[in-house]
């Protein structure tokens, strides 16, 4: 009797959300509304990212294109003088013409941090942590965390970053199949 208890409590445990968990390269730009402000809105398309690992090269990566559906990210980002910033936004998935899949997010205060990097040249860096603020379709009452690195213009006016995301769900949502995701 107390394996069985033992065993329908950690199917209760291991039960309590509905895990995500993503990586996605998205490409795009920002315009900038004065030095301090700006709009941002990039894409991703659906895509397999593949990392190898060898003695011979050490690492190699590379992200392929593939047919299907998108994700659009946009967002409102604030700056400060010392290149932290500020942001907050959303995430949609499905087709160009409808994106019925959405995530909500914002940045821990001016959590996200910009610096130049030489060997880029023109180049700056960046990264961020966001909360998700909860979502629509699928990410409906989602929960989680995204965190991104990336590099651009100086002025954003264009840019790639590499989005990470971890979201759960509580159980009394109906667990949808990733299929639909992109549907």
């Amino acid at each position: 009797m107390l394996v069985l208890a033992t065993i329908v409590s950690l199917l209760t445990l291991t039960q309590a959300s509905v895990d995500y968990e993503w990586t996605a390269r998205f490409k795009g730009s920002c315009v900038m509304l004065n030095n301090a402000s700006g709009n941002c809105n990039a894409s991703a398309p659906s895509q397999l990212l593949s990392t190898t690992i060898s003695p011979s090269d050490a690492v190699k990566f590379d992200v392929s294109s593939l047919f299907g559906s998108v994700a659009s990210l946009s967002n409102a980002i604030a700056f400060k003088s010392d290149g932290t910033f500020a942001e907050e936004g959303q995430i949609a998935f499905g087709t160009h013409l409808s994106q019925g899949h959405t995530l909500f997010y914002r940045s821990f205060d001016f959590s996200g941090v910009q610096n130049s990097f030489d060997s880029l040249g023109a180049k700056v860096i960046f990264s961020m942590t966001a909360d998700i603020q909860g979502g629509e379709g699928v990410f409906n009452g989602a929960v989680g965390m995204i965190s991104y690195q990336g590099f651009g213009e100086p002025d954003l006016s264009e840019f790639t970053t590499y989005v990470s995301f971890i979201v759960s769900k509580p159980l009394n949502e109906t667990k949808p199949d990733m299929d639909m995701l992109f549907s």
